[in-house]
This record gives C-alpha cells, sequence and structure tokens, in this order.
C-alpha cells in the first residue's frame, strides 16, 4: 500500500524498489517469515498492520536506512510468509517478533508497530522488555473498538460476496485516509491503482485469521508494564483508533505523543516525509 506525501502524489509508486539490501525467508516459532533488511547502523524492525505487508512502508524505507538498518517482515497471514491453519493471537505474532530479533542476532533493536503492528509491539515490549530499546506505536490502540471491528467485518461480507477489489478498495478508502486526500482525485486514483496492483493479496481465510486476532487483543490490564522510552503516532482524523492515543499516554509513563493534523489512519503514507522525520529524531 502505497500513498502520498501530504495529500497529493508521490514520486514513486509501490513495485519500484531500490536495491539496498537483501531478503529471504526464516523459520521461527512454527512460522516461516519473509523479511528484507535494508541500511547499516542500529537496528529498526518495522511491524506493518492488519491486510498489510511488508511493501506497506515502501514510502519511509528508503530515508530510514539511510540511518538505521531497517527490518521488515511478512507477518503470520500476510505476504509471502506462511499461513497457519489454526486461529491464534496477538500475542503469538510477538513470539514471532521476538524469535525474529533472536535469529537474525539484532541487539535490543527498536520497534516502530503500525495499528496491527502497534497491538503486536505492545505485546513483544510487554512479554520480552529486554529485547528492544525504544519503541514507537502509530494509530494503535490498546483495544480496537466496535468501529474498527465492524469495518473488518464489513471488508470480509464484501470479500465473500465476491464484490470486485476495485468496488471493495473504494468502499474502504473514506475509513482510513482524510478529507483532505479523499478531496484530490489523482491521489486516490493512485491509491485506487497501487491496491489493485498488489501481487500478494491476503485470502480470506487468512484475513479472518488476522481480524479475529484483532479482536481478542486487548493491552489495557499491563500497558502500564511497558517502561521503553515511547512514541506515540496519531492522525487526528484516524476513525479507527480516534482518541485511543490518550489512553496510551496516560499508561505508558516513558511516553509523548505526536500528532499529524489533518490525516487518517495511515500517516506514515499520508504524510511520509514528516513521519519519517519524526521517527528518526525521536530515535535520535
Amino acid at each position: 500500500m502505497i500513498l502520498a506525501g501530504k495529500h497529493g502524489m508521490q514520486p514513486w509508486i509501490l513495485g519500484i524498489f531500490f536495491n539496498m539490501g537483501s531478503t529471504s525467508f526464516i523459520e521461527v516459532n512454527g512460522q516461516t517469515l519473509y523479511y528484507e533488511i535494508h541500511g547499516v547502523g542500529y537496528p529498526l524492525v518495522l511491524i506493518a498492520g492488519f491486510n498489510c505487508n511488508q511493501s506497506a512502508w515502501s514510502l519511509i524505507l528508503r530515508e530510514l536506512a539511510c540511518h538505521f538498518k531497517v527490518v521488515t517482515f511478512d507477518n503470520r497471514d500476510a505476504g509471502k510468509s506462511s499461513c497457519p491453519d489454526i486461529q491464534y493471537t496477538i500475542e503469538d505474532m510477538a513470539d514471532d517478533v521476538a524469535d525474529l530479533i533472536d535469529a537474525l542476532k539484532l541487539d535490543k533493536p527498536h520497534l516502530l508497530g503500525h495499528s496491527m503492528g502497534g497491538a503486536i509491539a505492545q505485546h513483544v515490549a510487554y512479554k520480552y522488555p529486554n529485547k528492544l530499546s525504544r519503541l514507537i506505536l502509530s494509530s494503535t490502540t490498546a483495544h480496537f473498538c466496535t468501529r474498527s471491528m465492524y469495518l473488518q467485518r464489513f471488508v470480509e461480507s464484501l470479500m465473500e460476496q465476491g464484490l470486485p477489489r476495485e468496488m471493495q478498495i473504494s468502499c474502504t478508502l473514506p475509513w482510513v485516509y482524510s478529507n483532505a486526500l479523499l478531496a484530490n482525485p489523482k491521489a486516490v486514483y493512485q491509491v485506487t491503482q497501487v491496491l489493485l496492483n498488489e501481487p500478494d493479496i491476503q485470502s480470506l481465510p487468512s484475513f479472518k485469521r488476522q481480524s479475529k486476532a484483532l479482536e481478542m487483543f486487548d493491552s489495557r490490564s499491563w500497558i502500564n508494564c511497558i517502561k521503553h522510552p515511547t512514541l506515540v503516532i496519531y492522525g487526528t482524523e484516524d476513525l479507527l483508533c480516534l482518541n485511543d492515543h490518550v489512553l496510551l499516554l496516560k499508561e505508558i509513563k516513558s511516553s509523548k505523543g505526536f500528532a499529524f493534523e489533518e490525516t487518517g489512519h495511515l500517516p506514515h503514507i499520508e504524510q511520509s516525509k514528516q513521519f519519517t522525520l519524526t521517527v528518526i529524531n525521536f530515535l535520535s
């Protein structure tokens, strides 16, 4: 998934990748995960959100790789990674990440998780506090609200009915993007075309398993145990995690927030340049 910075068109699009690092598969926690490594320096692991694969980071990867050793990967049931035929939890996905950190011999990397990836990152920080240094939680929550789960059930029904993918995309864009971007026909067209050309579309069974894992996630009883320096990023027009940053900032004592004005659920896409600078400044 890819879009524009500040609601405009991007100079490059998904599928045009730069040759900066390595790609491979690795066996961790009973799963086969596809991963990529770009750049050199202090390790930074990016954890993608629901229904997304590692290509979701395309807009910010180039610049981050100039400052860090960036590891991106496909979560289980996404992209090129394995698809277990059993239900699992967000904690299980956090175990995947912890094992990935060990397998790649990453020394206390920073973690950046978006949405579901932020839920996974919370579990890693709670269950494996000594495996990471700093934490960035973007457009995420301690418990996904009814509105978020409503959207997932709605998309699931569209997939079950076999609606054309272009119609599925059109129905979901208003939920995740800002008014300003939706008012830009060129940006909407670009988003739609990129998503239509995504080669690794998530299957319906995989969609259902990830959705169920999100529905069960709830960190409210232990979120205050996270002690890592934490940056909480949120968009002021994020319908899926509306005001959820308030609880995260209250309960994680070593946290601070950064708001992206006129931005929806995907600040790393809508405002990629500012998002990247914000991450670099915090981790520096």
